[in-house]
């Protein structure tokens, strides 16, 4: 699979949960899912914000996809094991800065064009996966937003972002 058939495809699999919503605060069935892939599982039941638990679940599904396929060592270069192990679970945004750091990952700043399926760390500590981005826009998938755009909103949404909103992108592959 090319990198960018790789990008879009994740890309996918958080467009999967556009338009969920909240049944009540930090609650709904299909939330119960991110937990586990991170390594904060109780996060659902201290209703504790869920954008970057949903970063961890696509990352999950973006592995596991990509094995189903036979298509992940030669896109990643691993083995689903292998990959399991490398894939962020911090269920905190900021501290997706310190794993892409410990993996040698790419991490621009603000004044930087994101790539489609980079992941946007925001100043305010949320986070979502790249759509596209254009001259100082990004247009993002955001879990935990809302109408307003604010980091405790109420499901899953499509944002259209001020590049300047980022406190860092990540490159997850290319």
């Amino acid at each position: 699979m090319d990198i960018a058939s790789a990008r879009q495809l994740l890309i996918d699999i958080a467009a999967r949960d556009v338009g969920k919503r909240e049944v009540t605060p930090n609650r709904a069935p299909w939330l119960a899912a991110y937990w586990p892939e991170t390594s904060y599982p109780e996060g659902y039941a201290t209703r504790a914000p869920y954008c970057a638990a949903a970063m961890c679940y696509w990352l999950a599904c973006w592995g596991r996809e990509l094995a189903a396929q036979g298509q992940l060592k030669s896109t990643l270069g691993m083995s689903l094991a292998a990959y399991e192990h490398w894939r962020c679970k911090y269920a905190g945004a900021w501290r997706w800065l310190d794993w892409a750091d410990k993996r040698g990952l790419k991490v621009f700043g603000e004044g930087h064009k994101p790539a489609p399926a980079d992941v946007m760390v925001f100043d305010i500590s949320h986070i979502g996966i790249v759509k596209s981005a254009r001259e100082n826009r990004v247009a993002t998938i955001e879990a935990n937003t809302g109408p307003s755009g604010g980091r405790d909103g109420d499901g899953v949404w499509e944002k259209d972002r001020e590049r300047s909103a980022a406190r860092m992108f990540i490159r997850l592959i290319g």
